[in-house]
């Protein structure tokens, strides 16, 4: 598979393929910490069960005073705590698991299997810069809601997400310090010559997430009105584990080819420069004594 710039289209074509070709490996480093995280996913439903039957309520029978008590589900402490620990936890594994499927994408560029132990084995040596990517990027969410107002603090929280995932596979690629990725990626999206591409790119992987979130509320509804919760759990942790590569994928494909085209890597030297570019102390591009590029 050629390492040659893509267009936005072919960025998504690109990543389907690369799961559709390697869909055990990528389904497994996803699985990995949603399936850790089910448990709490349970807990979480059984005390929003309660406050889902009264939203149901509401619109079964239009009962006055009901909207009120419907529409704050999460009122009681036991309540938001998990969310909050959920939401938390996926926070610090999602970059783990990004960094695994970089590693895991750029073995295919190299000629090389996806492997779930190893992609997972090297992330977590650059786990404790990953630990400092989060600080660093909690930093700046804090920074910006205390200059922002609330809707453009949301808004700043996009190209923000993407910056924070580029730095990631920064990270784990050419083995950069926290502030140093977070700066390079910070000049990667907001060039003047790929700002465009990367508002469409954003654009059409927010569409996506849209796309796959619908699923997970259409799996997720009908199993919650009828109390089946351990389905619920498992339906939509299903869902999850088997979309998100596709999500992740293409972040990880779309750092690749902003390093393409602002470092001029052209399809017959690209794989060489990628490897001599500043990475060469990261096993994980090294090329195979008798092998060739997919």
């Amino acid at each position: 598979m050629e390492l040659r710039p893509l267009g936005i289209g072919e960025i998504f074509d690109r990543a389907l393929t690369l799961y559709v070709r390697n869909f055990l490996p990528f389904l497994g480093i996803v699985a990995a910490p949603y399936a850790a995280l089910a448990p709490l996913h349970y807990v979480a439903s059984a005390h929003a069960e309660p406050a889902w039957d009264r939203l149901v309520a509401v619109f079964e029978h239009l009962r006055e005073g009901a909207h009120a008590a419907a529409l704050t589900p999460y009122s009681a402490t036991p309540d938001v705590a998990m969310p909050i620990l959920i939401g938390l936890s996926l926070f610090i594994a999602w970059p783990l698991m990004l960094g695994a499927c970089t590693i895991g994408v750029a073995r295919l560029y190299r000629g090389r299997e996806v492997g779930f132990r190893s992609c997972y084995r090297e992330s977590l040596l650059h786990w404790p810069r990953i630990c400092g990517l989060l600080l660093l990027g909690g930093f700046i969410v804090a920074a910006l809601y205390a200059v922002l107002w609330h809707i453009l603090w949301l808004l700043s929280l996009l190209p923000l997400g993407l910056v924070l995932c580029l730095a990631v596979s920064a990270t784990v690629v050419e083995d950069r310090a926290p502030f140093v990725a977070i700066g390079s990626a910070f000049a990667r999206v907001f060039d003047r010559r790929g700002l465009g591409r990367a508002t469409v790119f954003l654009l059409a992987w927010i569409a996506m997430l849209f796309g796959g979130d619908v699923l997970l509320y259409a799996v997720a509804i009908p199993t919650m009105t009828m109390h089946w919760l351990l389905p619920e759990v498992l339906l939509t942790t299903l869902v999850q584990v088997v979309y998100t590569p596709i999500l992740a994928l293409a972040l990880v494909v779309y750092y690749f080819d902003v390093r393409v085209r602002r470092e001029g890597l052209d399809v017959e030297a690209g794989l060489d420069r990628l490897a001599s570019d500043a990475v060469t102390t990261s096993p994980i591009l090294a090329r195979p004594g008798s092998s060739t590029s997919q």
